[in-house]
């Protein structure tokens, strides 16, 4: 579905357990995401340059965020990070340029030192430790 950009939405079945590299690549257009709980991993770049993209709901089984997964995801003002997360890829939400705030939920705070540095540069977004 990449450079899909008249996709405002879709629902991804409960039988997808991954999001492939480059699934959503600039679909322009999609402003939510749901992800559900079978999906255990989101490839690299999977929803890279949805600039529309303002919400996402992450299951709470995800286990793995792939390399620049958001990045320039440029209307994303939040992001909840599940306790099932394990591993965050480098430059996961760059030039996120709207992000706010990210919460992690009782995460262990090593997954994140890859992406932050490509990540940081390019917002003030706060980020909030559940525990």
């Amino acid at each position: 579905l990449s450079y899909c950009k008249s996709l405002p939405g879709i629902e991804i079945p409960n039988s997808v357990k991954t999001i492939g590299n480059y699934a959503f690549y600039k679909c322009e257009n999609l402003t939510k995401i749901e992800i559900p709980n079978s999906v255990k991993t989101l490839g690299d770049y999977a929803f890279s340059f949805c600039k529309s993209l303002t919400e996402i709901e992450i299951s709470e089984s995800l286990e793995t965020i792939g390399d620049g997964a958001f990045s320039y995801c440029k209307n994303l003002t939040e992001i909840d990070i599940p306790k099932s997360l394990e591993t965050i890829g480098n430059n996961a939400f760059f030039n996120c340029t709207n992000l706010q705030e990210i919460i992690i939920d009782n995460t262990e705070e090593f997954i994140f030192q890859n992406w932050a540095k490509g990540w940081k540069s390019h917002c003030d977004a706060k980020i909030t430790y559940l525990r």
